[in-house]
């Protein structure tokens, strides 16, 4: 299973966090059967970076292994998952979206299934706390570095035909997810 890590907006801050903090991408529990102490078990290779003759590829991945049913998993950084965005976009056009965004009961199910099963890690190294996310906090648009970097492997992805061919512009696609970030957002703090 693919785990994504926050808060790494790009190639070269994921390298850097690779050598000064590499525990930052470690579950904090396995995603299959839910035990703790996952070990370091090496890395991947991954081309992540579109650009010919790029000094970022390959990027290496870290796996973990799972001591007790010894599955693996590997862990990607925010910068190299940028289809999620769309995917966000996507589902916010379902006929459901409208009933789902508004039913508390459905983000909190959703905040406890991802902190059983996504369990994720911050830059500095803490838990991510998804109920937060029910209680007016999400924050699914990225801003600074972050939101270039995004722009660039977006563009790419969209160069190289990876999205469907009426995938949105990357501003468009940025102003939907603010609409969902608002929308939700307000939803978890209207009685």
């Amino acid at each position: 299973m693919v785990r994504i890590v926050s808060g790494i907006a790009t190639l070269h801050q994921h390298r850097e966090t690779l050598g000064r903090a590499p525990d930052a991408y470690r579950p904090a529990a396995c995603p299959h059967g839910g035990l703790g102490g996952l070990w370091s078990h090496g890395c991947y290779q991954r081309k992540a970076d579109r650009a010919p003759r790029s000094l970022e590829n390959p990027v290496p991945i870290p796996r973990f292994l799972c001591r007790g049913c010894q599955r693996t998993c590997s862990r990607l950084p925010a910068c190299i998952a940028p289809r999620r965005w769309y995917d966000w976009a996507t589902i916010a056009r379902s006929q459901h979206f409208a009933g789902v965004i508004t039913d508390r009961a459905v983000a909190v199910a959703v905040a406890q299934h991802k902190s059983f099963f996504f369990i994720e890690k911050n830059v500095g190294g803490t838990v991510i706390d998804y109920a937060s996310a029910t209680q007016g906090h999400l924050r699914i648009v990225p801003e600074g570095e972050a939101r270039e970097a995004l722009a660039a492997d977006y563009e790419a992805m969209l160069a190289d035909g990876v999205m469907v061919a009426d995938a949105p512009p990357f501003d468009q696609l940025m102003q939907a997810c603010a609409e969902i970030q608002a929308r939700a957002n307000e939803a978890a703090v209207s009685p």
